[in-house]
């Protein structure tokens, strides 16, 4: 992920008023690390024309742990890959 695309994230991210600490620790660095792709099994994306959502993950400094959040939800598009 280059700069420009992880200024955009964190835009994003901030724009919906994610936290800038972690859950787990307390903590107050997080990194933006990179994008996902997972597929929903048959059950969850029965009838839905993409099996697949993607998403953002962030990871905290400190201990690790690592979130995940919809690229659609942030209004990320795919093409800003």
């Amino acid at each position: 992920m280059n700069s420009e695309r992880r200024h955009q994230v964190l835009e994003a991210l901030k724009e919906k008023g994610v936290a800038q600490q972690c859950s787990r620790c307390g903590w107050t660095r997080l990194a933006i690390i990179g994008e996902n792709t997972i597929r929903l099994d048959q059950q969850h994306s029965a009838g839905k024309v993409n099996p697949f959502i993607t998403t953002v993950l962030v990871s905290c400094t400190n201990c690790g742990a690592v979130t995940q959040h919809r690229k659609d939800a942030l209004g990320l598009s795919e093409s800003d890959e």
